[in-house]
């Protein structure tokens, strides 16, 4: 669906959907929707709201601009309507910032044998269950590093990428490639997942009964604190069938899915 104004960067409310379609009221009704602009003194900024109207016929959504009384403070945006349609919100100055929550799900792959060697997807989503669930569910088949952490990213005009860095603190597996990747803003902002995979090699000069995978994700924007994970699990809890590992390991090497947002990279 197009969503109108200027600048994604300006946007500061989720797509709003009011049941049921198109009624119509007789008085005025208040919706009030959180933000996610960061505005110490909401009486210095203004807003643009925006009307959706959906043609049945088409399903084309047509937009009307600021026909609608809003009120904002610091947390929310309430905006006064007597139609029941879609409604967006955009501040007006594109320099302020706004603040975004995602969900950072770490994800091993399974393996054949405690000799292998592993794949760690480090993936990202919005911080809603519904996003959440889905993204395990897609992965089912892949094993969890404990529960997600979340991390809040800081959008604005100036904002620095956010950085994934993987570290290896056992000497039975090394990490191979890349051991720090960076995310634009934007792009994590509006994908509505995101996924890097690391490789551990499997050192097979060390011998030991039963190799640990212990690594340190560090997740952070430029200029901002950073979150710190270890991620720590025996070998042999990730062993399965070697069919089961054989399609995991056909699978990260074909196409991500075709849904709108996704990103993978390795």
């Amino acid at each position: 669906m197009y969503l109108p104004g200027n600048d994604d960067r300006s946007r500061i409310t989720p797509l709003i959907k009011l049941h049921p379609d198109d009624c119509k009221l007789s008085v005025p009704v208040c919706v009030t929707i959180p933000h996610s602009a960061v505005i110490p003194e909401p009486d210095r900024h203004a807003v643009t709201t925006y009307t959706g109207h959906k043609n049945t016929d088409t399903d084309e959504v047509t937009w009307e601009e600021g026909k609608l009384t809003s009120a904002l403070t610091s947390e929310t945006v309430s905006i006064y309507t007597t139609h029941l349609s879609y409604l967006l919100v955009n501040l007006v100055s594109n320099e302020t910032e706004q603040k975004h929550i995602i969900r950072v799900v770490p994800l091993v792959g399974g393996i054949s044998s405690p000799r292998d060697d592993v794949v760690m997807s480090v993936l990202l989503c919005k911080d809603t269950d519904e996003d959440y669930n889905l993204l395990l569910e897609d992965h089912r088949n892949k094993v969890r590093l404990g529960n997600y952490v979340t991390y809040t990213l800081v959008r604005s005009a100036a904002a620095t990428p956010l950085e994934l860095r993987m570290r290896s603190g056992d000497d039975a597996y090394s990490l191979i490639g890349e051991t720090l990747t960076k995310f634009d803003i934007e792009h994590v902002c509006r994908a509505s997942r995101v996924q890097y995979d690391f490789l551990l090699k499997r050192n097979r000069d060390i011998t030991v009964d039963i190799p640990v995978i212990d690594v340190k994700l560090t997740v952070q924007q430029s200029g901002q604190s950073a979150t710190v994970t270890v991620l720590k699990t025996k070998a042999t809890n990730l062993v399965v069938s070697a069919e089961t590992s054989q399609r995991y390991l056909a699978q990260i090497t074909e196409p991500a899915p075709n849904r709108t947002g996704v990103t993978t990279g390795m």
